[in-house]
């Protein structure tokens, strides 16, 4: 009956997704794919308010907030060796040491990274991603996407998505079941980072636009090294987020790089960490 129920819940989530489509869905020129993404996005959601919201709030609810901090510190230094990959392709020599002597330092003195004790000194975060990459070499963002479960993406983003699977280290654990397992409890940390972001897109009159600039404006500001760019990649000044809007993304803002878990809260995923 239960299981009866959740896919009743996941079709009517699809139909309202495709009942709430406005009339010039896919004129927006960074979201030629409206309809269809509206149609995830409402998936994605349904999802995440049955699965993915409840585990996490459950998680916070029971685990102390220094375990949390320690998790989420290791789960950030798994995502080190890709930083320092993805300096190297993009010319940046001293983000690349930076990004080594952080694997370093955090998994030796920090406990496998469960205490960030590189930034205790000048070895800040370098964090970069292969989407980031291939904007730095000029590739262009191509229309954005939902994708399912994993939420807000772009075309340039969802291929980048292959460089940092193999640059993960999880990726290469013998046995498999260790790196599945480190993969899940990195979704799970990932979503639980988001939480904060919930109300503010559940408030929103349009959640699926909001994630949408968010998430637009923020990958375009990681791409240029912190620096927010202008709104030329939206549509018009008019499609952009207002200031106090939070930019959604894949690991909190840390890891907004890599789309979110169930796309009900912004990837502003993350790690696309």
């Amino acid at each position: 009956m239960k299981r009866t129920a959740l896919i009743a819940s996941l079709a009517a989530a699809m139909l309202a997704g495709c009942a709430s489509v406005p009339p010039n869905s896919g004129e927006n020129k960074a979201d030629p794919w409206e309809t269809m993404n509206r149609q995830t996005y409402a998936f994605n959601t349904t999802v995440d308010h049955y699965v993915f919201r409840p585990v996490a709030k459950g998680y916070k609810a029971v685990t102390p907030k220094p375990v949390r901090t320690c998790v989420s510190n290791m789960m950030d230094n798994l995502t080190e060796p890709r930083n320092a990959v993805n300096n190297v392709l993009q010319g940046k020599g001293n983000g690349a040491f930076v990004s080594f002597m952080r694997f370093i330092v955090n998994s030796t003195f920090g406990v496998f990274g469960c205490f960030d004790v590189a930034s205790m000194g000048d070895l800040t975060p370098h964090s970069e991603d292969f989407g980031q990459t291939l904007g730095t070499w000029g590739v262009g963002n191509g229309p954005y996407l939902v994708l399912p479960f994993l939420g807000p993406s772009t075309v340039r983003d969802t291929v980048g998505l292959g460089g940092n699977y193999v640059t993960s280290i999880q990726s290469w654990i013998d046995p498999d079941w260790v790196g599945w397992t480190i993969w899940g409890v990195d979704m799970l940390d990932t979503r639980t980072r988001l939480l904060d972001l919930d109300e503010a897109i559940d408030s929103a009159i349009d959640p699926y636009a909001q994630m949408r600039n968010g998430y637009l404006q923020y990958r375009a500001t990681l791409v240029n090294d912190g620096v927010p760019p202008d709104n030329t990649f939206l549509e018009d000044p008019g499609d952009s987020p207002a200031p106090d809007e939070p930019a959604a993304s894949a690991k909190t803002q840390a890891k907004a790089a890599e789309p979110a878990p169930a796309a009900a809260a912004p990837a502003p995923a993350a790690k696309q960490n």
